[in-house]
């Protein structure tokens, strides 16, 4: 979300009436310190997710599908008529891939389930506003155009355009491409959904780039891709570049001090890390200044 301090007391005021999305179902986050919240009202609301407490932990429950969750991972506050679940998902036992997926599932399915029950036609306007949500962008769908069957085409009013391609009408989205305007003929940024992994690529005059993660709440927790995010997006990137900087001349002076040791996995894998940095960051730093920065970093360094 675009607001990682958002007061959960807000839920008091949320219209029922409203087309569901995912902060209306009740679900805020992951943000940048991996913290979900979860809305469970006490009575009143029978389409939501339910939750028990167990002497093992979290048990949340939804329709026919259930997950238990450790009690170190979760915090409950009562707000009155519902209660708040503070997930925390940089808990280690979220560092088990099956049990991150399994999380994951849960709040899609939730989330996906109750969105196409909303109407019998769900809109594909308030899918790609809750994606472009999940990415951190504050934008509304303009004009929406299909193009083929779960193909679609969409204009937004912050003048960026985005193409949408589903599976099925009942899926978010198997891949979306995002125009920073009408007229550009390549996208700026591209997710695809490919079984368990959602990859991305960033395109820009500097040239291409491309990540991947095990769950999408990775985009909103890897510093290259907030990075990259703000270029494409033509948002404030200078606290990201900060952060992206300080890490590589961190990777600069430890890799520089161990060049004259025999070649081993680990280090390939450090300058491939510092080569990609180097060259992420030639979108908002001259080129003849990183360059400077890599020779001051190894006649500092590969000496001591």
């Amino acid at each position: 979300m675009s607001n990682p301090v958002l007061n959960f007391g807000e839920f008091i005021n949320i219209n029922e009436s409203h087309f569901p999305n995912k902060t209306s179902l009740g679900i805020l986050g992951p943000f940048i310190d991996g913290v979900v919240k979860i809305k469970i009202p006490h009575t009143g609301e029978n389409n939501r997710i339910s939750h028990r407490e167990t002497p093992e932990g979290h048990n949340l429950s939804y329709g026919d599908r259930t997950i238990s969750v450790p009690k170190k991972c979760m915090k409950k506050t009562n707000f009155g008529d519902f209660d708040i679940l503070k997930v925390d998902t940089f808990m280690n036992w979220f560092d088990v891939k099956e049990n991150s997926l399994a999380f994951d599932d849960f709040l899609e399915n939730y989330i996906s389930s109750e969105i196409a029950g909303a109407k019998s036609n769900p809109s594909v306007g308030e899918d790609i506003e809750l994606i472009m949500d999940m990415l951190g962008v504050d934008c509304s769908v303009a004009e929406i155009t299909e193009i083929d069957e779960n193909l679609y085409e969409a204009d937004l009013d912050n003048g960026m355009q985005v193409e949408l391609d589903r599976k099925s009408k009942d899926d978010l989205f198997k891949s979306i491409r995002v125009y920073k305007d009408a007229n550009d003929i390549h996208p700026a940024f591209t997710l695809k959904k490919n079984g368990g992994k959602f990859g991305c690529k960033y395109t820009t005059d500097k040239g291409s780039h491309a990540t991947s993660h095990d769950k999408i709440q990775g985009i909103k927790s890897d510093p290259v891709d907030q990075y990259m995010l703000s270029i494409v997006m033509g948002k404030d990137a200078e606290e990201h570049q900060k952060n992206l900087v300080d890490h590589l001349l961190k990777m600069l002076k430890y890799h520089s001090r161990s060049d004259e040791s025999p070649v081993d996995e680990r280090k390939i894998r450090e300058k491939s890390e510092i080569d990609n940095l180097m060259n992420v960051l030639k979108n908002t730093i001259p080129e003849s200044h990183i360059e400077e920065m890599y020779t001051h970093a190894r006649s500092n360094f590969s000496s001591k």
